[in-house]
């Protein structure tokens, strides 16, 4: 099957959507993976104007031929699958789908469509290579002693990655497993699988992306002060990579292994590599890291609600679409990087989530929405509420034919059988499925 691989980027200032396919056609060729050859990958760019779809060999008809590029089409505007860093289907070929606006030379953006081009490459070789993202929302994120060890085993990497010695930086990265060790023998199974599933997926993406331009492990910039509490996906991208480069010093010739699929995670691959290793390392700050997790555990519940309550209480109009518990709203598309847990049974969406059933879909985007769990899991089970609030104008409603549409800023909802009531003086709809 021939690959498309789909970009969501801002061109770096000065340049344009070709000085990025040029820099792609160039960095794709390096053997940066046994097997990976990202080079006949097809791109789709969106500059913040149009969508640019580069190398493909059977372009939908909505793409517009480009005079003097005879293998780039346009499409005015943003495409529609063109929403966040995901995958999907276009026109019979498995897209990967990557939102990489901002100002960034070239090559960093070329960097970053490899990044998403192996994405698409291990769904097809290594589809196991995944955690679940839906139980990222139950991560034991407030666990004082688990943030600990957590920001211990980071700083430990940051060490290995810092020192020029390479009998120091085994003794650190060493420490780094041991610390992962003990953590994860007291965290929750579905939170240790989750990172080391996003580890293999996003980590080896993210080293795959470093690694291209020149990059290493320096280079990853493991922050001194730890990660948030809560920012457990953004970790796994760093916490990957930087085992994929401590590899690459303490072991050698490791990729092939794990291609071949015998190492079930980088972790615990590193670890056996380094098991006899004679020399031990300690870290300086340990208490004060310690001390500072306390804190920072302590204050995840009452950030959760700050944040709840101002999306609560943000002006403009407000709907909320209600659904049974027996008939709920399941999610369709979801973007992890913008999704937290701001109560129980409570997601905060504030980028693009779309839910749908038979009866119809609600899609909200570039915008927040706050879901509410129709079961025990915040979204696995469905939701029985959606809520939009701080919309500019009252929403746009049209009946026809037994279906419901409700249009609004950055809000698409169409229903069979649903009924919408408003209260005018709340500047707030309600729509019943």
């Amino acid at each position: 099957m021939q690959v498309l691989l789909t970009i969501v980027a801002s061109v770096a200032a000065g340049g344009d959507v070709f000085d990025v396919v040029r820099a792609y056609d160039r960095i794709a060729k390096a053997p940066v993976w046994p097997g990976f050859d990202g080079s006949a990958t097809p791109l789709l760019l969106f500059d913040g104007d149009a969508t640019w779809l580069v190398h493909h060999p059977n372009p939908p008809a909505e793409f517009e031929a480009v005079d003097g590029h005879d293998n780039v089409r346009r499409f005015d505007g943003r495409h529609a699958e063109a929403r966040a860093n995901s995958t999907t289907e276009l026109a019979g070929v498995m897209t990967a789908t990557a939102d990489v606006q901002g100002d960034r030379p070239a090559d960093e953006l070329a960097a970053l469509a490899l990044h998403e081009a192996f994405h698409v490459w291990q769904g097809e070789h290594h589809p196991d290579w995944t955690g679940n993202e839906l139980d990222l929302l139950l991560y034991p994120v407030a666990d004082a002693e688990l943030l600990a060890l957590r920001r211990l085993e980071t700083e430990a990497m940051r060490m290995a990655f810092e020192t020029e010695n390479g009998t120091d930086r085994k003794a650190f990265a060493l420490l780094a497993c041991k610390y992962r060790e003990k953590r994860l023998a007291k965290a929750p199974k579905a939170a240790a699988d989750y990172e080391r599933g996003m580890e293999l997926k996003e980590g080896l993406a993210q080293y795959i992306q470093f690694r291209s331009i020149g990059k290493t492990g320096r280079d990853l910039e493991l922050p001194a002060e730890g990660f948030s509490a809560e920012d457990v996906r953004t970790r796994c991208y760093r916490s990957g990579a930087a085992l994929a480069f401590l590899l690459d010093h303490c072991v050698g010739r490791w990729q092939d292994t794990v291609d071949r699929g015998a190492v079930l995670s980088l972790d615990q691959y590193l670890r056996g590599q380094l098991r006899q290793f004679p020399r031990k390392a300690t870290l300086p700050r340990e208490a004060e890291i310690r001390r500072q997790a306390e804190i920072d555990a302590g204050n995840v519940e009452r950030e959760r609600e700050t944040r709840r309550r101002a999306f609560l209480e943000t002006d403009g109009w407000s709907v909320e679409w209600r659904a049974s518990t027996k008939a709920p709203l399941f999610p369709n598309n979801f973007d992890p990087w913008n999704m937290s847990l701001v109560g129980r049974g409570e997601v905060l969406h504030t980028r693009w989530v779309k839910f749908g059933d038979r009866r119809g879909t609600l899609e909200v985007l570039d915008r927040s929405a706050l879901s509410t769990a129709a079961g025990d899991h915040p979204l696995f089970q469905g939701v029985s509420t959606v809520l939009v609030t701080g919309l500019p104008a009252k929403p746009v409603v049209e009946e026809s034919d037994g279906k419901l549409e409700l249009t609004a800023d950055g809000v698409t909802s169409s229903f069979r059988g649903a009924r919408v009531e408003e209260d005018a003086a709340a500047r707030r709809l309600t729509v019943e499925l």
